[in-house]
């Protein structure tokens, strides 16, 4: 049997950010939780084999993070100015996703209409 290496203790975190933010400022705990709540939801699903989500456009990552789960009205309207999209069609987009993943978004931005019978 093989013994695994000590691990080396944490360096001490020293980096500061570039700019001083302003006063009385402190990152929204719903959008950390948020951040948080997705990157879990994403590294279980890598680990357990499905790595569809690391392909996706800008675009389609904006409406999965939109469809993943209630949030703030300004979350989802940010997504919106990011992506330049019209808000219905947006919100269209988020309910293709809840309902059928990548595949269903692509069902919704690509419509099939079949020929009329004669």
């Amino acid at each position: 049997m093989h013994k695994l290496p000590e691990t080396p203790e944490p360096a001490a975190h020293t980096a500061s950010l570039p700019v001083t933010p302003p006063p009385g400022s402190r990152p929204a705990t719903t959008g950390l939780e948020r951040l948080t709540t997705n990157a879990a939801t994403r590294a279980a699903r890598i680990l357990a084999g499905d790595t569809t989500g690391l392909r996706l456009t800008r675009h389609q990552n904006a409406v999965r993070i939109a469809a993943s789960g209630p949030g703030p009205e300004c979350c989802f309207h940010r997504l919106i100015e990011n992506t330049g999209a019209e808000p219905t069609a947006f919100a269209r987009l988020t309910r293709a996703w809840r309902h059928g993943g990548p595949t269903g978004l692509a069902v919704a931005e690509h419509p099939h209409t079949p020929a009329r019978r004669r």
